[in-house]
Formats: C-alpha cells, sequence, structure tokens
C-alpha cells in the first residue's frame, strides 16, 4: 500500500502515525534523531509491508499485471490498493474521507518537525499537496504513475493499470477487502495498533 492505506493502518498516536507515514523514508541511519515512538512508527510501517507482500489474496492479483509491468507489478498494486480504498471509503468506514485527510494533514503540520529534514519536506509536500485525496481521483493517480516512472526502469502505463483494475474491478474488490480486513485483524490482534485511528463499519 502506499501513503493512504499506512494513514488508515495507524493508531490515534500523532507520532506513530508520522512515524508509518514516513517509514519509507526513515531508514536505521536516521533512527539515532528519531524519539522511541517515531521509531515505533517506522516498525509498523515495515510490518505493515511485510504482511502485504505475503498476503495470498494480493499475490492473486499480481499475475493480471505481470504481462505489462514485469517485476514493478507489485508497485502498480501499492497504488491500486490506495485507490480502491478510496473507492469503497464509504462501505468501509464511519469516517468521512476528507475529515480524515484533513486529520492527517493536521499531524503533519504539527510534528513533522520531528523528523530529519528530507522526510519532513516529503510530509509537507504531502499535507500542502492533498497527496491522499489523489488515490481517488483519476487525473491525479495518472500523474502518481508517472511520478514512479521517474525511478522505474520501464513507464508505468497508469492507463493501462486502471483498466486492468476497471475490467476485473469485482475480482480486486473481494481480494482487496479480504486483504485489508486481515491486515486489521493482524495488526490489532497483535498489538501493532492498541487503538485504532479510524473506525471501521465492520
Amino acid at each position: 500500500m502506499n501513503f493512504l492505506g499506512h494513514a488508515v493502518f495507524s493508531p490515534k498516536d500523532d507520532f506513530i502515525t508520522l512515524g508509518n507515514l514516513s517509514g519509507d523514508f526513515l531508514k536505521n541511519r536516521y533512527h539515532h534523531q528519531l524519539s522511541p515512538a517515531l521509531i515505533n512508527g517506522v516498525y509498523l510501517h515495515r510490518a505493515i509491508d511485510t504482511f502485504t507482500d505475503n498476503h495470498q489474496a494480493l499475490r492473486d492479483l499480481l499475475p493480471f499485471f505481470r504481462s505489462h509491468f514485469g517485476k514493478y507489478s507489485s508497485v502498480v498494486l501499492d497504488v491500486l490498493l490506495d485507490y480502491l480504498l478510496c473507492d469503497i471509503w464509504k462501505d468501509l468506514f464511519l469516517y468521512d474521507f476528507e475529515v480524515f485527510c484533513r486529520s492527517i494533514y493536521l499531524t503533519i503540520e504539527k510534528y513533522s518537525g520531528e523528523l530529519p529534514q528530507r522526510p519532513a519536506l516529503i510530509m509537507s509536500q504531502m499535507a500542502a499537496a492533498d497527496w491522499l485525496a489523489a488515490y481517488g481521483e483519476e487525473e491525479r493517480i495518472l500523474r502518481v504513475f508517472n511520478r514512479l516512472s521517474d525511478r522505474a526502469r520501464i513507464e508505468l502505463k497508469g492507463r493501462i493499470a486502471l483498466d486492468v483494475f476497471n475490467e476485473n474491478r469485482d475480482t480486486f474488490e473481494v481480494k482487496g477487502v479480504e486483504f485489508l480486513t486481515d491486515l486489521k485483524t493482524y495488526l490489532t490482534g497483535n498489538n501493532l495498533i492498541q487503538e485504532q485511528r479510524i473506525n471501521w463499519k465492520k
């Protein structure tokens, strides 16, 4: 999952949330600069990533993309999981999407100064440009794929990714909800999240 998924699977603790959101940018060399709560957020981020990479429902979805994206199929799927989250938000959560996003941005604005310079800048950019909402808007998610292409060895054509998703929408929703439900159970059952940031409908 990308930023929206990590935001959803965060606790009410703002510092753990911030560490989780910025976990990709907080390598071990930064840990001596971080508070214990931020480090716990990084570990939460890594636990989510490991669970995601190994979940069978998501592995079942990767073949839909391999002919187009090869080894980058998992990257494409991560983005589309956030796209799916936006699409079925009202079915999953007892929390308005825009209100949730604002709460995340407020956390970033209040506490990003606790991060090293580069991760702090990235988090500030997220809040200023409303990155979380981008996952629910087709034009903006195409730009997400364009940015990812700059770091990949192939062009990650967002239009193809969305076409594949839309052609197999029912399968993606069934597998996606299975994964999201299992991840919630895993994180709460193992006390990786003690008090969830967002209330689920079921």
